[in-house]
């Protein structure tokens, strides 16, 4: 990365550290996963025992707690994996994403690249994630400190625990702390003075990219859930945990989204009310005119026949036909205006969240109630 950068510009801690492997990032993620997760494990145990049967049943003892059938044990282990991956892989596409959105916010800003740097200037911040790592690597380390030292019979083994362990921690709590700041980031700028976009110009007064980016981290977010879901969801514990954070990313996704429909329904409300000031200031133009009052005015310039229009009267008329065309327009505009939505997304992006949460929950339930049953 190029020296300076700050904020969503600046790699995090975990890219620099498979940036270190000078391959492509997502093939420095597939190596890591192995390495860090159950195939590593694996590896780490058939060194010390040469038996591949009973380093397969160690790491599921490790990672899954609990005697599964083959096929159930390998699909968690096989998620866990990919779950790895996809959080590796997640940091760098989430930060990146947040870097290409950068111009579309920026025309909204009132202080511009300031306020963007500023909303997001912890995104690649190494201590929180790290530190919270820390704090849970010792709390489950402490309880499940008799799982771990059954698993660490010899050198490799315990090389595995001391560095693949850490490494779990780091990169979930980097993942979670990026989507975190982010959404914090979106919910900082939406409190600003933003310059909105006419709705003639965009109906969602240029907000639109907000709703999006908020989506595009919650559903990240959720589809790490959901992958996590299978293989730890096996008691009412876990599964608690699971909901709380579903529960926790939902309040997350929505919380920059109930400033910015604030500031839409206001902005809709005073194109109403514009709208209405100019209607009455036509109508009232109407009350008191003559083709009002009394049909087409016959009148004189002080020249010609009394009894014929004047250039006056067809100037009148033409007055009076645009002011009419122009209630029209103002018409049609409001009706724009009430349809106009008021929050920063469409239906389709409602209709993707509410899916992407019902699988989420639905994989939780669904693996609880499958080991309840003796099926797992």
């Amino acid at each position: 990365m190029v020296a300076g950068l700050t904020g969503p510009g600046k790699a995090t801690a975990i890219e620099n550290l498979l940036s270190a492997l000078k391959i492509p990032y997502p093939a420095a993620c597939v190596i890591v996963a192995l390495l860090i997760g159950p195939g590593g494990a694996i590896a780490a145990v058939y060194l010390e025992s040469h038996s591949i049967v009973d380093a397969y049943a160690k790491t599921t003892a490790l990672f899954l707690g609990a005697t599964l059938s083959p096929a159930s044990s390998f699909v968690g282990l096989f998620l866990l994996s990919l779950s790895l991956y996809y959080i590796l892989y997640g940091v760098q596409y989430m930060r990146l994403r947040l870097v290409r959105s950068r111009q579309q916010l920026l025309s909204l800003l009132p202080n511009g690249e300031g306020d963007f740097e500023k909303a997001f200037s912890r995104v690649s911040s190494t201590w929180p994630p790290m530190l919270l790592a820390i704090a849970l690597g010792f709390a489950l380390g402490a309880t499940a400190f008799l799982q771990l030292s059954s698993f660490a019979d010899g050198i490799p083994t315990t090389i595995y625990l001391v560095f693949a362990y850490p490494l779990w921690f780091f990169a979930l709590f980097t993942f979670v702390w990026i989507f975190v700041t982010a959404i914090r980031g979106l919910y900082d700028l939406g409190r600003l003075q933003l310059h909105l976009k006419p709705f003639s110009e965009d109906r969602m007064f240029g907000l639109h990219a907000f709703g999006s980016l908020a989506l595009f981290f919650s559903a990240i977010y959720f589809a790490g859930l959901a992958l996590i879901a299978y293989p730890v969801a096996d008691s009412p514990i876990t599964v608690t945990v699971l909901l709380l954070f579903v529960g926790f990313g939902l309040f997350l996704f929505l919380l920059p989204l109930f400033a910015l429909h604030e500031k839409m329904s206001s902005e809709k409300y005073r194109e109403r009310l514009k709208l209405v000031q100019m209607s009455r200031g036509y109508l009232s133009r109407f009350e008191e005119s003559s083709l009002i009052e009394s049909g087409f005015p016959r009148t004189h310039d002080g020249d010609g026949d009394p009894d014929s229009p004047s250039e006056a009267t067809l100037a009148d008329v033409r007055s009076e036909i645009r002011a009419l065309l122009a209630i029209q327009a103002i018409e049609i505009n409001r009706r724009e205006v009430d349809s106009l939505p008021s929050w920063p997304f469409d239906t389709s992006i409602a209709s993707r969240i509410t899916a992407i949460l019902l699988a989420v929950i639905g994989a939780i339930v669904a693996r609880y109630v499958q080991i309840l049953l003796g099926i797992g």
